[in-house]
């Protein structure tokens, strides 16, 4: 019973720094959220409880619901291209390619976000951008990329794929080589075909870690800002503004920090129950 006593208490102390860490930095800022959500910051005053004023404002803030829309389509668009390209390149490098290939390939997602938005969007300059310099020399004529609305959040959504590209790869990848090699000598002796193989042995066994990847891709991903900010701030006719952009411009351009507080809060609400969906929908399908 005292060993027991003795273990219990040893094992509280141990985590305790960790519980008091995850109240400080996690509990106690969401807990603060939520008060911020139903109040409204008055100057000299501080916050004052306005009741379910900034849910109305919410229901009809066009703005906001527009805001939410872009941010699903950029999520949903780039964390795709970044599981097709990165799987494809994880298949290509499997096996092969060690060292100095694949630290090529991660380059990007070492450089910082901020940057990323400085360097693309020098590249993306109409007149002295490399892109449309390159465009010009096989006789295409180069875009006004950040600033023509049609394709502003396209041009934003290549940069953002470009960078966290190599995260999914590096995280299948390593999937790829951990995978037992019997099974795959199995299905060539059976005569199954590379698609057959990829289909029925590799996205099973690897189904996991795909879950992993686009599961933390995806959180990460609905907290864009920096390089969006630095691209486009938004632009061109508010075309790229997701609602993290619109937070901001509410709650520090417009000084309304209670709603901006309370469009955080419906934003975390959004992102649960989009990644439950999104889980969901992949266990079913893989």
């Amino acid at each position: 019973m005292r060993e027991l006593t003795h273990r219990s208490i040893t094992t509280f102390l141990m985590t305790l720094p960790l519980v008091i860490i995850l109240v400080f930095f996690s509990i106690y800022p969401f807990v603060s959220l939520i008060k911020m959500s139903f109040s409204s910051f008055i100057v000299g005053k501080g916050y004052e409880y306005v009741g379910l004023k900034n849910v109305w404002r919410f229901i009809e803030d066009q703005r906001a619901w527009e805001s939410i829309g872009r941010t699903f389509l950029y999520v949903f668009v780039s964390v795709s291209g970044e599981f097709v390209v990165g799987l494809g390149l994880a298949l290509l490098v499997k096996g092969k390619f060690k060292g100095v290939i694949r630290t090529m390939v991660i380059i990007p997602m070492l450089v910082a976000p901020i940057a990323v938005g400085i360097i693309w969007r020098l590249m993306y300059d109409p007149v002295f951008g490399i892109i449309n310099q390159i465009l010009a020399k096989i006789g295409i004529q180069g875009k006004n990329w950040l600033a023509d609305p049609q394709i502003a959040l396209w041009s934003v959504i290549i940069v953002e794929i470009w960078q966290w590209t190599p995260f999914i790869f590096l995280i299948l990848l390593a999937g790829l080589e951990s995978l037992p090699k019997e099974c795959y000598e199995g299905a060539k002796i059976d005569g199954a075909s590379s698609w057959q193989t990829f289909v029925y042995f590799t996205i099973p066994l690897m189904s996991p870690i795909i879950i992993v990847a686009l599961f933390f891709r995806t959180m990460e991903c609905f907290k864009a800002f920096d390089k969006i900010w630095i691209l486009t701030g938004g632009g061109p006719s508010d075309v790229t503004e997701i609602i993290s952009i619109y937070i901001y411009r509410v709650s520090f351009r417009h000084n309304l920090l209670g709603y901006g507080a309370f469009l955080a809060l419906i934003m975390v609400g959004f992102i649960v129950i989009y990644n439950l969906s999104y889980m969901g929908f992949l266990r079913r399908k893989i």
